[in-house]
């Protein structure tokens, strides 16, 4: 039996974060069927990383979030490595600095995928998030 046939842990929630923690559970659902080398996911308050880190993803969760004490306390998580790291002015620039840690700290190389949660703010308007596919370049 792998990581992928055990059943994920239920995510016991507010109801404000009911709807990220139920997204987390569909990365980890997803992850089950698509071969990325890790997550990373934009947070302003850590509750994205936090709930990607209590439903088990099989792969290591990348954390960037702006401020530094919330990264500290995210590298506490399960398998969660933090960074501290401002917005960027475009999504353009997100994925170029992404690539640019993974590449640097040897987390991936070129051609293999990595899943993607950028900052909201960054996407087209009236899009609250998204879960992105990309082959690092």
């Amino acid at each position: 039996m792998d990581a992928s046939d055990a059943p994920r842990p239920k995510v016991d929630t507010v109801p404000e974060l009911s709807a990220k923690a139920t997204i987390a559970r569909s990365v980890a659902d997803m992850l089950d069927e698509v071969k990325v080398k890790l997550v990373v996911a934009w947070t302003q308050s850590g509750n994205t990383a936090r709930l990607l880190s209590k439903v088990r993803v099989d792969v290591p969760i990348l954390s960037l979030c702006p401020d530094p004490l919330t990264a500290r306390q995210l590298s506490l998580n399960y398998g969660t490595i933090s960074i501290c790291q401002p917005v960027l002015a475009s999504y353009e620039e997100w994925v170029k600095r992404v690539e640019e840690i993974v590449e640097d700290n040897r987390w991936a190389t070129k051609g293999e995928h990595l899943l993607l949660m950028p900052p909201a703010e960054l996407l087209a308007a009236n899009t609250i998030g998204a879960l992105i596919l990309h082959t690092v370049s």
